[in-house]
């Protein structure tokens, strides 16, 4: 599985120890899919992009890791450009990484 898998998801794997066995990725793997769709205490979806208030790192978190969906297909979708998405998704995973360790 590993996080070729969950994609740009890396920032956060790669701040987590970097010996897991297969078993402990999956593991791994399946509760960051919990963690995002659960969203304990609504952090992902309090995050919100100023001029795009229907757009919510919760939102991007579901297409891009449980949809697979490309950044491109995303930005196309919701009607904001890529790079304004991109800039909005990186901080956001930036400023939450903290968050997913404390779950994960």
């Amino acid at each position: 599985m590993g996080t070729l898998y969950y994609g740009d998801m890396d920032l956060v794997f790669n701040q987590m120890e970097k010996q897991q066995t297969e078993d402990e990725s999956y593991q791994l793997g399946a509760a960051l899919i919990e963690m995002i769709a659960e969203d304990p205490g609504d952090v992902f979806e309090d995050e919100v992009m100023k001029k795009y208030p229907h757009v919510n790192f919760n939102l991007l978190l579901i297409k891009r890791v449980i949809e697979d969906a490309s950044l491109q297909q995303i930005s196309e979708e919701l009607g904001v450009s890529i790079s304004t998405f991109s800039s909005f998704y990186q901080r956001s995973l930036e400023k939450l990484t903290p968050r997913f360790r404390e779950y994960l």
